[in-house]
């Protein structure tokens, strides 16, 4: 019962930090997704409003990037 209350492998601790990351990267894939469909949105339908479109999508990635790096940081700085 060590490993599981004693800050093992299995401590809530590390598959809360897990789960943080593992969520974060998704959510980078998520917005790379975004941002193809947004491409492909506007190849498709021709409108003025496609490089809007873009832009917050290439926003988005990069405030997905910058949740992983943050939550990364975090963990390996100990906080």
């Amino acid at each position: 019962m060590d490993i599981f209350f004693d800050g093992g492998l299995f401590s809530f601790e590390t598959i809360f930090k897990a789960f943080l990351v593992l969520g974060s990267v998704f959510y980078l894939v998520f917005s790379l997704l975004v941002l193809k469909q947004v491409n492909v949105t506007n190849r498709t339908v021709q409108n003025n409003e496609g490089g809007t479109f873009k832009f917050i999508s290439i926003l988005n990635i990069g405030a997905s990037t910058a949740v992983l790096l943050l939550i990364l940081g975090l963990i390996f700085t100990g906080a």
